[in-house]
């Protein structure tokens, strides 16, 4: 029994007619060399015949000669052997185009919408894997590494964007009451956690920092692994190595700071 050797999806709906006759035509080729092919193996010549379509001129003689690998709906020829090895993500949609988690496949050759990654980040651990983009607003705080009581703010506003495991923060965060800061001084309520590896630090750039009741020539942070913090440090004059930590005693209760940062995420 002859089977067609190539499927043929129609996601076109202005070209069904024509598609539908080219198909049939290639139909009509195939058996016609299927028919040539049995001539010769039973002995005898290959000029064949032409052949209907199984049951077209109420003879149902030829019903069953072949089998086509497309199922006919309303709106499209569907590949159903092909459909069945879609996943989950993917479908065929009624106005016949293939979609892939939510991206049109059209619109994804033409460049016509941006990708679409799902809500809730589907993490993979491949490492040539793009598993996530993300953009949106988080909320910096001032907190001390041992906890942290009674501060108002008077400004705290922050941006994100996350590709894959890579964050970029930045924001600006300021005091009107200091309130109580226990142990090293830092920035806190970053959006995502920081990775759990091994020295795996990334720093952060103060742009700004005001109102300060020490008198720094330059304040810096770093990511404090597994946690949603940074944690400050300063120098008050040229040094061969920065390793001082900020207290709550070099911040005033009106301090501020703009901070940026790229820092990989947990997942």
């Amino acid at each position: 029994m002859p089977i067609l050797s190539k499927p043929y999806i129609i996601t076109d709906a202005s070209r069904q007619s024509e598609d539908i006759d080219r198909m049939f035509d290639d139909i009509y080729t195939e058996v016609a060399e299927f028919e040539r092919e049995q001539a010769v193996a039973d002995g005898g010549s290959a000029g064949g015949s032409q052949r209907g379509v199984p049951g077209e001129d109420g003879d149902d003689s030829d019903a069953g000669l072949w089998a086509l690998p497309v199922t006919r709906s309303s709106t499209s020829l569907v590949d159903t052997t092909n459909l069945a090895r879609l996943n989950a993500t993917q479908s065929f949609t009624a106005a016949n185009t293939w979609t892939a988690a939510g991206n049109n496949f059209d619109e994804i050759l033409a460049v016509d919408k941006g990708l679409q990654f799902p809500a809730t980040q589907v993490a993979d651990t491949g490492a040539n894997v793009l598993d996530d983009y993300e953009e949106g607003s988080w909320t910096p705080t001032i907190i001390g590494e041992g906890g942290q009581s009674g501060q108002v703010y008077g400004s705290q506003v922050g941006r994100y964007r996350k590709v894959g495991k890579i964050v970029l923060i930045y924001g600006f965060v300021s005091l009107t009451t200091l309130g109580t800061l226990t142990g090293d001084v830092g920035i806190g309520g970053l959006p995502f956690t920081v990775e759990n590896v091994a020295s795996g630090f990334s720093t952060m750039l103060a742009g700004q920092w005001a109102a300060m009741t020490t008198a720094f020539v330059f304040v810096t942070a770093y990511t404090v692994t597994n946690t949603a913090t940074l944690e400050f440090l300063g120098a008050t004059a040229a040094t061969t190595g920065l390793t001082t930590r900020l207290a709550q005693g070099d911040l005033s209760a009106t301090s501020s700071f703009i901070v940026a940062c790229v820092y990989s995420a947990s997942a």
